[in-house]
């Protein structure tokens, strides 16, 4: 609401000189260029004409929210220019005078109203087009003003800039602006043409959007719209913001009040992602007209209008079944009518060749669906693609990985759905942001290599074939560094992927050809393992767990430590680290590392513990022998100290893990 009307100022005790301030008075704010916080401000409070600014007087507006002294002395320069003397302060002293004398009404009602005298309407209904009205308009002004808002406006041709009318007076930009300023000042002085205007205008859309092609069949309005740069010149300055503008289709449309991008909200509609398709066509009609007015009061029968181009409809035009009409969209349409996987020759044969939309997903070789069809892609994808991720950040951040290899990863380390192939995993991993598709079913993380697959394994694993022995891992290095460049990370992954397999600490062979037993001996090696350790239920190193192995069967006689490590890749059930091999199902392979053993003694000796009894405990849980050297190192590590036969723990307090 607006604020409470200042005192009167007992100096005027004279009527006001003119009446015609009156007039003033009464304009609409919406008609009159005011500085934009100025608009916002009348439009927040409620203020409709120039009395309920000036009522509030100077100081008033000053207190108000967002209007500084800059605001009020441009509006200040605008009344002065029509016609109100000193400008906000005359019409303020006017308002004030007239009050006291009871010429002007008060909102309470405690003082007689003289009646105003009202100008006519202006006589719209005399013109038989727009055209005939704005040139009688624009024929009042000066001749250099009338010459600028014709051309600006496009009365005489196609709408003109500010620069192209400079360039033929011979003036600046802003000197045709300046003169354009002026000549919307003498326009807007007599308002009544613009509420006339927008009256019409107001009923010719009868409360809705219109495109222009429906404007124009008006034939008042179809010179206004036959160049759409002269109905926007005419809302900018004019009209706005009872009407605007907006792309629509291809085209324009205009509407009452304020309506933003209904293309765009056409578009989101369309593509709507919650929409299950097939659907009924009337429920989609439905729909459209309701988001067309929720962009744009009136806009709902465009909407609907649009839809029937914008869905791929099915024989008997009652059912949606795709979006668009382009092949894609009947491909798709297709395919969810089918509901199940169908041969890529066939589709071909269909449609012709496509390229593959991004919820086209191969269920086998050479057989295609989308993956909507699949129940529980979606839900499996958000699951299993950071599950990925972290299998390749942690087990090869370097190496490209096929689709089947993280297969394997994803069933050693968690669950996977009954359905899943591989060719699904690629296409749950194809556009994801966390991995790079290299196409043929491989991946790697974003900014590796040059986007060649580079095949280490299989690159590696013919050297040792063609070798026909183990070979050294330092001529498997020598030798892959003459083809491509890595690093030891990825060289040493590479290494332990099967079917290559350390032999012994320097040399690397095959699991087949140079393991006794080959593949078989594994899968016993894997079942052994897995019911010691569900007896023992604790881990085993990995000496301990060559030691079962002997001890159970004289295939395992030959096999070497570094064979052992081999079981958990090839085995769900078992997993394992530096310290040995546990199962899968307890989180961790329960056999504690040497440090941790070294920390246990320390602090179950209240500090100390013997270099003796460290010894023997990690020969007893490791099946190896340390040496002095590497336990002295190895207490340096943790913090501790060893003198003679003892480790103590430092006095400043030593790290226990």
């Amino acid at each position: 609401m607006l604020k409470a009307i200042p005192g009167a100022d007992p100096a005027l005790d004279d009527p006001p000189a003119e009446d015609a301030r009156s007039g003033l008075l009464d304009t609409p704010l919406d008609r009159l260029p005011l500085p934009t916080r100025l608009t916002t401000w009348s439009l927040r409070v409620g203020a409709r004409t120039v009395r309920d600014a000036v009522l509030l007087g100077r100081e008033g507006l000053l207190q108000e929210r967002n209007l500084g002294r800059t605001t009020i002395a441009a509006f200040d320069l605008l009344l002065s220019r029509r016609g109100a003397g000193d400008g906000l302060d005359t019409l303020h002293a006017h308002v004030v005078g007239s009050m006291e004398r009871g010429c002007l009404a008060v909102a309470r009602g405690d003082s007689p109203a003289r009646p105003a005298v009202e100008l006519p309407p202006f006589p719209i209904e005399r013109y038989a087009s727009f055209d005939e009205m704005w040139r009688e308009l624009v024929a009042g002004l000066p001749p250099l003003d009338r010459l600028v808002i014709s051309r600006r406006s496009g009365t005489t041709s196609e709408v003109e800039t500010l620069e192209a009318i400079g360039r033929t007076l011979g003036v600046t930009r802003e000197r045709v602006r300046q003169i354009q300023r002026r000549a919307f000042d003498a326009l807007q002085r007599d308002g009544r043409w613009i509420d006339a205007l927008s009256s019409h205008l107001e009923s010719t859309l009868a409360g809705r959007a219109m495109t222009l092609d429906e404007l124009s069949c008006a034939p008042f309005w179809r010179w206004a719209v036959e160049d759409f740069g002269r109905i926007r010149y005419l809302i900018d300055h004019f009209l706005n913001p009872r009407f605007s503008y907006a792309r629509w289709d291809g085209s324009w449309l205009i509407a009452p009040g304020v309506v933003k991008e209904p293309d765009g909200a056409f578009q989101a509609f369309v593509r709507r992602p919650e929409r299950p398709l097939p659907v009924t066509f009337e429920t989609v009609r439905a729909q459209a007209r309701e988001a067309g007015e929720t962009a744009c009061p009136g806009c709902g029968p465009l909407f609907e209008a649009r839809v029937d181009g914008a869905f791929l409809l099915s024989e008997d035009r009652s059912t949606v079944v795709g979006v668009g009409s382009t092949k894609q969209a009947q491909l798709r349409a297709y395919l969810i009518e089918r509901g199940e996987p169908v041969p890529v020759t066939e589709l071909e044969a269909r449609f012709g060749r496509f390229a593959r939309a991004p919820d086209h997903v191969y269920v086998e070789r050479g057989l295609l669906a989308l993956s909507s069809t699949i129940e529980g892609f979606d839900e499996w994808k958000k699951k299993l693609v950071p599950r990925c991720v972290h299998i390749v950040r942690k087990r090869g951040p370097e190496l490209q990985w096929m689709a089947g290899d993280l297969l394997d990863a994803l069933r050693e380390t968690g669950e996977v759905p009954d359905f899943l192939t591989v060719w699904l995993l690629s296409g749950m991993l194809r556009r994801s942001k966390g991995l790079v598709n290299l196409g043929r079913l491989r991946f790697s993380l974003p900014g590796v290599g040059d986007g060649q697959r580079i095949q280490f394994v299989p690159t590696l694993t013919r050297f040792v074939e063609e070798a026909g022995v183990p070979l050294e891992r330092s001529e498997l290095h020598a030798r892959l560094s003459l083809e491509t460049g890595f690093n030891n990370l990825t060289f040493n992954l590479a290494l332990v992927h099967l079917p290559l397999l350390p032999i012994d600490p320097l040399r690397i062979g095959l699991l087949d050809r140079d393991v006794y037993g080959g593949r078989d001996a594994m899968l016993e090696a894997c079942e052994r393992l897995e019911a010691e350790l569900a007896r023992r239920d604790r881990g085993l190193s990995y000496g301990r767990a060559l030691e079962f192995l002997r001890s159970e069967s004289d295939l395992f006689e030959s096999w070497t430590t570094e064979m052992v490590a081999a079981p958990p890749r090839m085995s769900s059930a078992l997993v394992s680290n530096r310290s040995g091999i546990g199962l899968a199902e307890w989180g961790s392979v329960r056999v504690p590392s040497r440090n941790e053993i070294i920390g246990k003694l320390i602090r179950d000796g209240n500090g100390e513990a013997s270099v003796q009894d460290i010894i023997d405990t990690i020969q007893h849980v490791h099946a190896r022998t340390t040496k002095r050297s590497s336990l002295a190192s190895l207490a340096n590590q943790l913090g501790f100290r060893m003198d003679g036969g003892r480790v103590f723990s430092n006095v400043n307090g030593a790290h226990h893990p």
